[in-house]
């Protein structure tokens, strides 16, 4: 008799139940749906490893690793030996608009995996699951509403990095410098900062960057500066030295010189024409 047929059936939930958790599993832990079930889980592995079966083949989770099973795929999870697991879940049924984010590359039949390597974006996913099993567990008229939320949220960003990983084919530092320059725009950005944040040097970055992304890091902070200044100018009633310090530049004159290079026209005259 082989093993699996000898593994005890793990319950699935009713379909349309929406239900989530955080689970810290030793070696003996293990969960066997050879029908699969009938909505759709999400995991996100957060220290440890888990083994994912799906018929014959298998495939290893790690930190940073979001698996998605589709419904009636047969899949047997566990820890390995002498091993933990620690990872988040969720059991849901897509909202018709979901399917665009659930396009992930799919390493087993059934099952969709991506892999998260910025940082950042990994604790803006766990803290989304922590909130999602907070409010999913307070219930009430809103409480399944927001953690669904929460779960779109996860499923958005993961959708995100797949579409940089496959259509992009970006390094994920040169990503994390990207999201880096673009949340703090004021901030100086010095090229040896940004390396050390990523663990490179210099050198390798500036490299990286530049044949990846067209342009220096310099010039790419200049660019997102200035059309974020175009924004603001067009959309609200700030004055121009203001909009100058908000994205960054210490100096009002110099923000004229290179939004009028950038442009073609003056912040003021941009500003009259109303453009977009």
């Amino acid at each position: 008799m082989s093993k699996e047929l000898e593994l005890a059936h793990t319950t699935a939930p009713p379909a349309g139940l929406f239900i989530c958790d955080y689970f810290e599993q030793k070696e003996d832990y293990f969960a066997y749906r050879p029908d699969g079930t009938r909505d759709w889980l999400v995991i996100a592995t957060v220290s440890g490893e888990g083994v994912f079966r799906v018929g014959e083949e298998s495939i290893v989770c790690k930190a940073g690793d979001l698996a998605l099973i589709k419904p009636g795929t047969m899949h047997h999870y566990t820890t390995f030996s002498g091993g933990r697991w620690n990872f988040y879940w969720a059991h849901f049924l897509p909202k018709a608009d979901w399917p665009q984010y659930l396009l992930w590359s799919e390493p087993l039949k059934g099952m969709l995996m991506t892999q998260i390597d910025l940082t950042d974006t990994r604790e803006r996913i766990y803290s989304a699951f922590r909130r999602m099993i907070e409010d999913n567990r307070q219930g009430g008229r809103y409480g399944e509403a927001l953690a669904q939320n929460s779960l779109l949220e996860v499923l958005m960003l993961a959708a995100r990095q797949q579409a940089w990983q496959t259509e992009n084919g970006m390094d994920h530092r040169v990503q994390d410098v990207l999201r880096r320059m673009a949340e703090n725009l004021k901030d100086q950005h010095r090229v040896t900062a940004l390396a050390k944040a990523v663990h490179l040097s210099p050198s390798r970055l500036s490299h990286l960057f530049k044949e990846q992304v067209g342009d220096s890091i310099i010039e790419v902070l200049l660019k997102m500066r200035l059309k974020q200044a175009g924004r603001l100018l067009h959309y609200t009633d700030r004055q121009v030295q203001e909009i100058a310090e908000d994205v960054g530049f210490a100096s009002p004159f110099y923000f004229t010189e290179q939004f009028t290079r950038f442009y073609g026209m003056n912040p003021s005259e941009y500003r009259r024409l109303g453009i977009d």
